[in-house]
């Protein structure tokens, strides 16, 4: 059975087109099997590009800055 209603919060670094907005929609419904999905929107220049989501307090970030943050973790972890 499906729940009523999912909200989820989108960063980027730019604003979305609706065609962006309705994919992701679109992508979440079927992934979490919801009927609605409230979509909060956040723009950051900070992310350089990419995408970050969260939903449910669980984070997935596909943005350029935290690719590049992973990268230098991981660099410094190796001196």
């Amino acid at each position: 059975m499906k729940s009523t209603d999912l909200t989820i919060t989108v960063a980027t670094a730019i604003t979305l087109s609706s065609s962006q907005e309705k994919a992701i929609e679109k992508a979440v419904k079927e992934k979490r099997n919801v009927s609605s999905v409230t979509i909060e929107k956040i723009v950051d220049p900070k992310l350089i590009g990419g995408i970050k989501l969260t939903i449910n307090s669980v984070e997935y970030d596909g943005t350029v800055a935290g690719k590049l943050a992973k990268l230098k973790s991981q660099l410094m972890s190796q001196l």
